[in-house]
């Protein structure tokens, strides 16, 4: 709660089980469960840091170890399994019956790849575990994450960090897919039906199910870089009217959220409310989130969003060649990622000059966009801190940094 507070809060009242809640319902837990092995882990972790404390470090890595050979275990057990469908699990598993992948076995490969992104030997380490975590998901399929279970809450907690690994790997994003959109169209649908619904649980949605795009996008921008001029000249328009659509939305969600809390306001407005609530108390804007933590949200949202719309501005640089289209794009780029740190770009000038894509071959040359961890070790900051709660709650932007050299 003290490391998470943007997700423990979000998670806390918008799904049935919380992570805390399911913590709670276990007790003492298991010496052979993955989840209570890893959640001791992370603990420790936490606690040494916090104590600058070397021995529970090392319990925590020893407890770490522990919780991989268990997850291993459980995970090679069902590994040739039936699934529900009757197919057989080519990977994943978990402790149900029937190749079904149990949710203590998915949350508990979701503790040992936080742990790696705080205490890994290098900033891919946590991908190892993501790379298991989607195969995971997929076979679970998105009807087992609804709100209604703890599946809802690992789903809301790690979903930011889909987006950071896709971006990081070069690879379209699971929760991009069909199934995946719907399921975040029913969480704004049951806010909506909420008597506390909260504004910004719909913006936040509805920014998600765009933000989640982006790595797909960057992947096919960097395939038409590398085809030949003719093939460029037929796949150009359709991805460039894509990318327009989600530049577009993301503009006007960036807008809509800075204007509500404009308007609504946080703690440090109280006279900006929604509507009486049990006599003279008011009720802040946020609903079923507590306001207490709505100017981390809102500022670390918007952040991400921002951070989308720069990455959407890079893209379409290299696809416009019409030069009063470039010179709105290069301005609004300049004006976002001022004083964010999260973009480097080197252009000749003020200019937005054309791109090389309609001046050569672009086949053969370096692609000019890449994407940086910082989740590096020398960069990374400890369990102790909120850290990875913010990249989570960017959706995933805080945990990368663009580099472009147009």
């Amino acid at each position: 709660m003290v490391a998470w507070p943007c997700l423990f809060t979000c998670t806390e009242k918008s799904t049935q089980i919380s992570w805390v809640t399911y913590a709670v319902s276990r007790g003492a837990g298991e010496d052979g469960n993955a989840f209570d092995l890893g959640l001791r882990s992370i603990t420790c972790s936490f606690m040494g840091a916090v104590a600058n404390d070397q021995t529970l470090i090392n319990v925590g890595r020893q407890l770490y170890g522990k919780s991989l050979r268990c997850l291993a275990s459980n995970l090679s057990r069902l590994q040739h399994a039936p699934s529900k469908s009757g197919k057989k699990c080519g990977g994943g598993g978990g402790v149900g019956g029937g190749g079904y992948v149990d949710e203590a076995v998915l949350a508990g490969a979701v503790l040992l790849s936080v742990y790696e992104m705080h205490h890994g030997a290098s900033a891919e380490a946590w991908l190892h575990h993501h790379t298991g975590i989607i195969e995971m998901m997929r076979l679970r399929g998105a009807e087992s994450h609804t709100m209604t279970g703890f599946g809802g809450a690992i789903y809301i907690a790690y979903r930011g960090f889909f987006i950071t690994a896709s971006l990081l790997k070069g690879e379209a994003c699971l929760l991009e897919q069909r199934e995946w959109q719907a399921m975040s169209e029913r969480i704004e649908a049951e806010n909506a039906r909420r008597p506390d619904s909260s504004v910004f649980t719909e913006i936040a949605e509805r920014a998600f199910r765009e933000m989640v795009k982006l790595p797909g996008m960057l992947k096919r921008v960097k395939e038409l870089w590398e085809m030949p001029p003719v093939n460029q000249f037929l796949v150009r328009p359709q991805l460039k009217q894509e990318l327009a659509a989600v530049r577009a939305a993301l503009r006007g969600l960036h807008a809509e959220l800075g204007i509500t809390v404009a308007t609504h306001g946080g703690p440090n407005n109280p006279a900006a409310t929604i509507c009486p609530h049990q006599g003279d108390r008011k009720e802040m804007f946020v609903g079923p989130v507590s306001y207490k933590f709505f100017d981390g949200f809102s500022a670390l949202a918007i952040r991400g969003i921002r951070s989308g719309i720069v990455l959407v501005d890079h893209l379409l640089l290299l696809l416009t060649p019409e030069m009063d289209v470039r010179q709105v794009v290069h301005e609004e780029i300049q004006t976002l990622s001022r004083d964010d740190g999260l973009t480097n770009h080197s252009f000749a000038g003020s200019e937005a000059r054309p791109s090389p894509l309609f001046m050569m071959d672009t086949s053969k040359r370096p692609f000019p966009i890449r994407i940086e961890s910082l989740m590096d070790p020398r960069v990374r900051q400890g369990p102790n801190t909120a850290w990875t709660d913010g990249i989570a709650t960017s959706y995933g932007m805080l945990g990368v940094r663009i580099h472009v050299d147009h």
